[in-house]
């Protein structure tokens, strides 16, 4: 099975990434700010193969996330980007549309949405 991790550099997003990649998932990471920490599946799991395909879109941007839609072809999508410096504009801009881009190009993958 193949996912798509908004907000995998953040807290909950690493682990969350970890998590999938145990059991398996092909994970389709994404981050905004903070890319080094990414690195985390490279220390905790055993072999590089095992670490997530990241990805940089700007989810703010509907035509990024419909090629990345496009690409990862998930069968799961779990939201976690946010931004601390703008909670009510970018959330909401980024959650419109990744629900229109999932619409348009994956409309039958379910959607877990986690905020603050």
């Amino acid at each position: 099975m193949k996912a798509l991790v908004t907000g995998a550099s953040g807290y909950v997003g690493q682990f969350l990434c970890k998590s999938l990649l145990a059991k398996h998932f092909d994970v389709y990471a994404t981050y905004f700010r903070n890319p080094s920490s990414l690195n985390f599946a490279a220390s905790h799991l055993t072999s590089q193969v095992d670490a997530p395909s990241t990805h940089q879109p700007d989810i703010r941007n509907i035509d990024a996330i419909q090629n990345l839609l496009q690409t990862a072809r998930p069968d799961l999508i779990y939201h976690l980007s946010y931004d601390p410096q703008d909670l009510t504009g970018t959330v909401v801009q980024r959650t419109e549309n990744l629900l229109r881009g999932r619409n348009e190009i994956t409309p039958t993958v379910r959607i877990v949405f986690l905020s603050i």
